[in-house]
């Protein structure tokens, strides 16, 4: 048996016997990083910046909650 080969590529060949009807391809590519300093933070700093901030928010907590239960003692 002798076989030919045409230089039809296989996408062409698969379409024309309608195996990719309804399969969508992607192609990916890679990217570079983008030309970014690397910021290093000081985590100690970052604690102590959490840190402010919690105390910050449980301050704002605690005034809601006693302004909450004062309108709740008047009804």
């Amino acid at each position: 048996m002798i076989r030919t080969t045409t230089n039809t590529s296989q996408a062409e060949q698969s379409s024309a016997l309608g195996l990719n009807e309804g399969v969508r391809t992607y192609h990916q590519t890679y990217r570079e990083i983008a030309d970014r300093h690397v910021v290093e933070t000081d985590v100690l700093e970052q604690l102590r910046s959490n840190l402010a901030q919690l105390e910050d928010l449980h301050g704002r907590m605690k005034f809601m909650m006693t302004e909450v239960s004062y309108l709740l003692k008047k009804i």
